[in-house]
């Protein structure tokens, strides 16, 4: 019996004093997760894509024999085609913002043939033949993270090269004129979103704009008698799906 009383009251006295003495203990908090992709690193990886031309050429002057069309007609030279290429760059994040630089090459097929009835000589037309192999652009980048998000914008360089050719025909009998390689030079502005998958793979969704400008191109036929002049104004828009490999030690998580 009197080990039963004991019993009982160390039980009520630990209950009394069992809060009192858990207030005292010290309390443990986990620290906070810090989120946060580092997207600061070099990266290079591949993409793959469509691009579409928008081109016309604008006939500035025949010399050496009768014009089958006047000057000041616009031919159209319009086409698109698959492309696929790379791209490499480098990335510094600060607080949310990322900057950073990116070149990338895009290889392609782009060809067309557009043919012109003469109107200024019967039975008569003209052919345009044109065939873009690659497009090429250097630009900086400025983006806003968010977590393993990165939305950005790029602008800069571009460069496409392409072959020019045509060739005439007037009542069956052909003229040639040779084709013209040229490295076109403009500019280029662009955006896309890119989410990270790993500590280094990520994949991303992007559309560029390239503008080339107009350039006068003087195409003369093989017997080297008749030159035609041109102005060929082109213009570009891609898109490109894409992945990239980034060394530096980003980081998905960590406490």
């Amino acid at each position: 019996m009197r080990e039963l009383i004991q019993s009982s009251v160390a039980i009520v006295v630990l209950g009394w004093g069992g809060p009192a003495f858990a207030a005292d203990l010290p309390v443990y908090k986990a620290p906070p997760m810090i989120s946060a992709y580092n997207w600061t690193g070099f990266y290079v990886g591949g993409h793959v894509g469509w691009g579409v031309i928008d081109e016309n050429g604008t006939l500035v002057a025949t010399t050496a024999g009768a014009p089958i069309l006047p000057p000041g007609t616009v031919i159209n030279g319009d086409r698109s085609s698959f492309l696929g290429g790379g791209q490499t760059g480098y990335n510094w994040q600060i607080g949310k913002w990322v900057f950073g630089v990116e070149g990338d090459l895009s290889w392609t097929d782009a060809k067309t043939s557009a043919t012109t009835n003469g109107t200024l000589v019967a039975n008569s037309f003209r052919v345009e033949n044109a065939n873009t192999h690659w497009y090429a652009t250097l630009t900086g980048r400025v983006g806003y993270a968010w977590d393993n998000w990165l939305f950005y914008m790029k602008g800069g360089a571009a460069g496409v090269n392409v072959n020019y050719s045509a060739n005439v025909s007037v009542a069956g009998i052909v003229t040639a004129f040779p084709g013209l390689s040229d490295t076109r030079k403009g500019w280029t502005i662009g955006a896309g979103i890119e989410q990270a998958l790993s500590s280094n793979w990520s994949w991303k969704l992007e559309y560029d704009f390239m503008d080339f400008g107009t350039r006068r191109y003087t195409f003369i036929d093989t017997t080297g008698a008749i030159t035609n002049m041109v102005d060929i104004n082109a213009n570009v828009s891609t898109v490109k799906v894409g992945f990239n490999y980034r060394w530096g030690g980003p980081v998905i998580a960590k406490y």
